[in-house]
């Protein structure tokens, strides 16, 4: 889980990279954004939550987590949104976005669940200046249905931008992939806040 993937990265010239953060960092990332699913679900799980040391619970929870997703019918949970300014790549994000939704729809027919709720005109336009700064979610505290990210639908996302290498070269981090797949593919209604 911690190898650089795709193979051509091993050569890469690390200087070249977008922002000064480590490989290690770079393969959390990665971590978060693709390979935690097979491997929990490998390892027999079908729910995960994820709460980083650096996060604080201020409250009790008096309810067992998975059990209220579950009766719920929720696929995802998060606790803060956060916004991701659009200048950190230029255009580079909306671009690969607008051009996988694009394929998307031409080979499955299937429209983005809520992606384009912030755009000015949502049906047609994926831009920083028709949607504003990307809309996501903190994701050091979230909670999710471990079976919706293995779909095929997920899946698919995921292993493009993992063969892209852009988590490594252009430090596209687990927040914004995590935050796409779901405004992709899980509907509003099965995302909780």
């Amino acid at each position: 889980n911690w190898q650089i993937y795709p193979p051509w990265l091993r050569g890469a010239n690390q200087s070249e990279w977008r922002s000064p953060e480590s490989v290690g960092y770079r393969m959390m990332i990665r971590w978060y954004a693709v390979r935690i699913w097979p491997a929990l679900a490998a390892a027999g799980y079908r729910w995960v939550c994820r709460f980083d040391d650096d996060s604080l619970l201020l409250s009790t929870i008096p309810y067992n987590l998975f059990g209220f997703m579950r009766s719920s019918g929720y696929e995802y949970a998060y606790r803060n949104v956060a916004i991701e300014p659009g200048g950190w790549d230029g255009n580079r994000w909306w671009v690969w976005v607008r051009d996988y939704v694009r394929n998307m729809t031409r080979h499955s027919g299937r429209r983005p669940a809520w992606l384009y709720e912030p755009c000015h005109n949502k049906t047609k336009v994926f831009s920083r200046t028709a949607c504003g700064d990307f809309f996501g979610f903190y994701n050091n505290f979230f909670v999710a249905d471990i079976t919706r990210f293995l779909s095929a639908d997920i899946q698919h996302l995921l292993t493009q931008l993992d063969e892209s290498g852009l988590m490594f070269t252009a430090r596209w981090n687990d927040l914004i992939i995590q935050s796409l797949a779901v405004q992709l593919f899980i509907p509003r209604q099965r995302v909780h806040r």
